[in-house]
């Protein structure tokens, strides 16, 4: 039943390699269990400065939350303008980039958390680090949304197949992260793939916009 809800697409997709339903799966799983990757996996990027503390999790947690909002609440915005996938797929790809040089990004912003103590230190890392990469992921579920409803039939149903799928993979991504891809990988290496995933999904769709610095960053990182 999901599956015959999201095929109900645009025959004129603008997707290049795969399939118009593929193209929903493949964005809820990179919107649903992403974000939590990216949360437990931070939390393990900022307990060596600040401690396994109630304030480092409260400051995690909060951004993730404050920043997925921003990001559903923007998405549904470009949803409705013409043509905001390659947009989007321009943000996805900075946010990919961003992901893999988190390690780097907080050599230079952990230092300066630091200065603002045990209760707001945690919080301003947390800002810089993670607060636009959850913001880019959080636009994925209603742009999919608009996208899969362009005539509003039953779209309560596939709003409910939509965020039930992209909430499985959230769990599913909670459990692979904490059982099995920070105890086994560590944490530069979660961002570094992570953050690859989310540039090739962009490339793939941007097939004639691919910059020549992307793969300058893309060796270096």
């Amino acid at each position: 039943m999901v599956i015959d809800l999201v095929r109900r697409v645009h025959s004129n997709s603008s997707f290049s390699f795969l399939s118009f339903s593929a193209r929903i799966w493949v964005l809820l799983l990179l919107g649903g269990a992403g974000i939590m990757v990216l949360e437990l996996a931070g939390s393990r990027q900022l307990a060596p400065i600040f401690g396994n503390t109630i304030y480092m999790w409260a400051s995690q947690i909060a951004v993730v939350l404050a920043f997925l909002s921003v990001g559903y609440y923007v998405g549904g915005q470009r949803a409705d303008l013409p043509k905001p996938w390659p947009r989007f797929y321009s943000t996805l790809l900075f946010c990919g980039l961003w992901i893999m040089f988190i390690p780097t990004i907080g050599l230079l912003v952990l230092p300066f958390a630091i200065s603002f103590g045990p209760l707001l230190g945690p919080l301003t890392a947390a800002l810089f680090l993670f607060a636009f990469p959850v913001f880019a992921l959080g636009m994925i579920s209603p742009m999919v949304l608009v996208d899969v409803c362009p005539d509003r039939a039953h779209v309560g149903r596939i709003a409910g197949a939509l965020y039930a799928y992209s909430t499985l993979a959230s769990i599913g991504g909670t459990l692979l992260a904490g059982f099995v891809l920070v105890p086994s990988f560590g944490v530069q290496a979660i961002f570094f793939a992570l953050g690859l995933l989310c540039a090739l999904v962009s490339l793939i769709h941007l097939p004639r916009r691919r910059p020549g610095w992307v793969a300058v960053a893309l060796i270096f990182a």
